[in-house]
């Protein structure tokens, strides 16, 4: 919502979500949070695909928002 409000186009806003990803990502393989992905390496979901699919339906879920958004702002 920050960066919609200071008149982001909705792709940046997308790349800097991505990244934000990338670096959780980054984060709980390099330290002690690899622990509470146990329970998803037990499933067979892989850390990369897990956070795959968080990206995914949090586009979902923010790029109709951002788009009505855009229509009031």
């Amino acid at each position: 919502m920050f960066f919609s409000f200071i008149k982001f186009k909705i792709i940046p806003i997308l790349i800097i979500k991505l990244l934000l990803v990338i670096f959780l990502l980054y984060i709980s393989n390099e330290t002690k949070a690899k622990r509470k992905l146990i329970f998803y390496k037990n499933l067979g979901i892989s850390s990369l695909k897990l956070f795959s699919y968080l990206y995914l339906i949090d586009i979902l879920i923010s790029l109709p928002f951002l788009i009505l958004l855009k229509e009031f702002i």
